[in-house]
């Protein structure tokens, strides 16, 4: 047979001090007696820790700057969120290979430049 144990700071008529607080991310009100909480619920804290602000401008000259890749590595996201927040602000993304095509065409560049000096 299995005792039920019950949690002292879950039992009925304890001196436990719920108090009315609001989430930061979503502004519902809920209850708790952590006075240290500030989201209302585990959605709200993932949500938060995903979530990134950026313009379309300053995505804009980001993803033409370096891939995409590396841009969602900064912002601590994946590369998906970064094409869902471009086609969200209507920012174009460079074309599939740009930034291979670009490396090699340095890389021949260089190579050309190499002959031509000796």
């Amino acid at each position: 047979m299995v005792e039920r144990i019950e949690a002292p700071h879950l039992r009925k008529g304890s001196d436990l001090m719920l108090r009315q607080q609001t989430c930061i991310r979503c502004n519902k009100t809920y209850e708790s007696d952590d006075p240290d909480r500030v989201f209302c619920g585990r959605a709200c804290v993932t949500a938060e820790s995903r979530s990134f602000e950026v313009t379309a401008d300053e995505l804009y000259r980001l993803v033409w700057s370096m891939p995409t890749t590396h841009v969602a590595a900064e912002f601590g996201v994946s590369d998906v969120a970064i094409a869902k927040r471009c086609k969200r602000l209507d920012v174009k993304k460079p074309p599939r290979g740009y930034w291979s095509r670009l490396r090699a065409e340095t890389k021949r560049r260089r190579q050309e430049r190499r002959k031509g000096a000796t």
